[in-house]
């Protein structure tokens, strides 16, 4: 089978389900001295990319502005823009969002942009950080809007699922956004599972902690542990399962259709 568009040709496949170990991705130079990148899948036209961002101390992004959400995980350090610090849970950039961050002592993203980034004309394309940056005028509709949400961990309830062993937090319900998609961190009992489901669209997991299997109704299990990505393909049939618990951060991006038995939507649709 060909590879799909967003996933490069040599990535692991099987049955619409592939894993990246991230230790056994390289770190490339994102342009910018002191920003690296560890990319799953990336796509410059559509400004798609989900992977491991890296900041050396006192690195700088530069100057750029979000046309579509971009979300992030905190694994170590911290950020600053003008809204102030962040350090540790998820930050959020919306449509709009204009700023220059800085790391004074370097940290480390796990990221998903979902749209390109523009960043000002005289802006030279070897300092570019964001995958399928573009140049142009920086106009801010709602300047109003805080250029970040800040998510941290205290604030996200552990809600019952229809699972056992499986309970979800809401990080980002995307409201607001004119999409309808969900970003949720699901924690994992020893022999927790979610049963055989088909995705409609892409579906994307960042696993924290643990070990995570992506098993697909026919084809190869993908595979995860902790710092490993897990990307379903839109069609794909598969069931989620993991033997010794596990912390997993989910982007899905639209709800998913069970197989076999009734469930809810495991990843709040």
């Amino acid at each position: 089978m060909d590879a799909p568009h967003l996933v490069p040709p040599t990535a692991v496949r099987g049955g619409g389900a592939f894993a990246r170990d991230s230790a056994a991705i390289p770190w490339v130079e994102a342009g910018r001295k002191g920003l690296k990148l560890k990319m799953v899948y990336g796509d410059r036209e559509e400004g798609r990319f989900l992977g491991l961002v890296g900041f050396d101390p006192m690195v700088k992004t530069g100057l750029h502005q979000h046309l579509g959400v971009a979300s992030s995980l905190f694994l170590a350090g911290s950020l600053d823009d003008y809204q102030g610090p962040f350090r540790g849970g998820f930050g959020i950039n919306l449509a709009g969002a204009t700023h220059d961050a800085i790391s004074w002592e370097g940290c480390v993203l796990a990221s998903r942009l979902e749209a390109p980034v523009i960043y000002p004309e005289e802006t030279p394309a070897e300092l570019d950080l964001h995958h399928g940056s573009l140049r142009g005028a920086l106009v801010n509709p709602r300047p109003e809007d805080p250029p970040d949400l800040n998510i941290p961990f205290s604030t996200l309830v552990a809600m019952p699922t229809l699972l056992p062993g499986v309970t979800r937090r809401m990080v980002f319900d995307y409201a607001g956004t004119g999409t309808d998609r969900r970003m949720v961190m699901l924690s994992f009992l020893p022999g927790g599972a979610v049963p055989a489901f088909e995705t409609r669209d892409r579906l994307d997991l960042f696993v924290v902690a643990g070990d995570l299997v992506a098993e697909p109704v026919a084809g190869t299990a993908a595979r995860a542990e902790g710092g490993g990505f897990v990307v379903v393909e839109p069609g794909a049939r598969v069931s989620l399962r993991s033997a010794y618990g596990a912390q997993v951060v989910v982007w899905s991006e639209a709800a998913v259709m069970p197989l076999h038995q009734p469930m809810g939507d495991p990843f709040g649709f």
